[in-house]
């Protein structure tokens, strides 16, 4: 009778920090004409350096562990891992809206601050770099 093995240990807090360097390298400056997009992008998701809560990325990281649970790696499920996250915000912006919630995660949502065209245009985008962190 073999023995079972041991199942890999894993850092959740690092799946989920490489989480979110993956989705800054989307949603970093391009040039000066897109800074208001991506800070609006970066604030929406707590990248933007004020040390809000941008939710506990739980979406991700049990993708991470899904592919690391069949390859004994998670790395290269990163791009996925961005996509769920990104496309999981578009719809929290748009609903935001739609509910018309002033607040999420206690910090006043998208909409309040740069109005409903703003906030719809920066869901849009979300959905977009979804896609691209994909390619």
């Amino acid at each position: 009778m073999t023995s079972p093995s041991a199942a890999p240990h894993f850092d959740l807090s690092a799946m989920i920090a490489a989480t979110e360097r993956e989705i800054l390298a989307l949603v970093a400056d391009r040039d000066a004409s897109t800074h208001g997009l991506y800070e609006m992008v970066r604030y929406h998701l707590a990248l933007d350096g004020s040390g809000a809560s941008g939710g506990k990325r739980l979406r991700p990281l049990l993708g991470l562990l899904s592919y690391a649970s069949i390859t004994g790696e998670w790395e290269p499920a990163l791009p996925g891992a961005a996509a769920v996250e990104l496309g999981h915000n578009f719809s929290l912006v748009h609903d935001d809206i739609e509910d018309r919630d002033l607040e999420r995660r206690h910090r006043p949502t998208l909409w309040t601050i740069h109005g409903v065209p703003q906030a719809i245009n920066t869901g849009d985008a979300l959905f977009t770099l979804s896609r691209v962190a994909l390619h």
